[in-house]
């Protein structure tokens, strides 16, 4: 007895939304009913890394974006190293035709193409909910900002490898998100000559930065120069509640209108810091305190519950003492040590005061 053949299709788009797409494709041989059943699912993960050649993973793609039996999809994830012999007008057509079935989430990771391949219409989603996009950090491609921008839904937006444009475009695609809650960016730059970018808004409650170095710093040799001058980036956002920065040049920042930060995750491995100025009138209110790299001096924190340490084995402890003696509600507290090579000893605590 055929026991999944007999579940409806709902459920069977729903199993296949779970493999890979070309692992639910291949279903079709199954019988006739499962034939265009692969068509009708609303999740795609569509990667090159699957297929013999580009030009098989191209006509797969059109296959399965163009055209479907049902009028929309709620998930992609696209992955497509588009060098010189790829033809990257087909991103733009399957990016569009996502847009078109009016796509919720938007994965796009690419390695050695162009960020100006991405479609006008991206940038005016009514649907997009979440969208990810990434490029190699080592070319670093510059996204371009179209002249309107309206994402009247997207809550999350993660940027991976991206060079900044100017304040202007760039304050422009966050006005355009008037619901965004999430941003994120991992080894992106700065447009070259931008002195500072200001980030108004209202609804924005996580912000994560991760290895930001400055547009001119492209060869490896200087990602790490602390010397450089860093644009200052200011924040007009009363629901932020949760800030992130890991690597160099964490005092680059200005808080205007923050309400109440909770959770606030710092991380220098290359200097020597001290607790950013900015934060200090924020300290109040920060319940959960992940610190990690060789840290100055660290002030009062009175709310503070849960603490996450990271230090290696020559450095970092000084400030242990103090920083027990200076958060008066702590009843967590976590060590990560980092001993040879890439290995991390971590230790749990509950903290009782007497």
């Amino acid at each position: 007895m055929d026991r999944i053949g007999a579940l409806p299709d709902e459920l069977l788009r729903l199993i296949l939304s779970f493999l890979a797409t070309k692992d639910a494709v291949q279903s079709s041989v199954l019988s006739r009913r499962w034939r265009s059943l692969y068509r009708t699912v609303m999740c795609l993960d569509l990667s090159d890394g699957m297929h013999s050649s580009k030009k098989k993973f191209r006509e797969f793609a059109c296959r399965v974006l163009m055209p479907r039996y049902m009028d929309r999809i709620e998930k992609v994830r696209l992955l497509c190293d588009c060098g010189t012999k790829f033809d990257a007008t087909y991103v733009t057509e399957w990016i569009t035709g996502c847009v078109c079935y009016g796509v919720q989430v938007l994965e796009l990771l690419f390695s050695d193409c162009k960020a100006n391949m991405l479609p006008h219409c991206l940038f005016n989603s009514q649907t997009l909910v979440v969208l990810k996009l990434q490029f190699s950090a080592h070319f670093c491609q510059l996204l371009r900002i179209p002249p309107s921008v309206s994402l009247s839904n997207l809550k999350q937006l993660h940027l991976t490898g991206v060079r900044l444009p100017d304040n202007d475009s760039f304050s422009r695609l966050i006005s355009g998100c008037p619901l965004l809650e999430d941003l994120r960016f991992v080894d992106c730059r700065f447009w070259e000559d931008e002195e500072a970018y200001y980030i108004s808004s209202p609804s924005l409650r996580k912000f994560t930065v991760e290895k930001w170095v400055p547009s001119r710093c492209m060869s490896p040799d200087i990602l790490n120069d602390d010397d450089s001058e860093v644009p200052v980036m200011t924040f007009d956002a009363k629901s932020l509640v949760y800030f992130k920065h890991h690597g160099n040049m964490i005092e680059d920042y200005c808080f205007e209108n923050v309400n109440a930060f909770v959770e606030v995750d710092l991380h220098d491995k290359v200097c020597t810091w001290g607790f950013p100025r900015a934060l200090l009138t924020e300290v109040s209110s920060i319940q959960i305190l992940r610190l990690g790299g060789r840290i100055l001096e660290l002030p009062m924190f009175p709310s503070l519950s849960r603490l996450h340490l990271s230090f290696s084995v020559c450095g970092g402890w000084e400030l242990l003492p103090t920083l027990l003696i200076s958060s008066p509600k702590l009843n967590t507290l976590v060590i990560s040590v980092k001993q040879e090579s890439w290995n991390w000893l971590t230790i749990s605590l509950r903290m009782q005061k007497l």
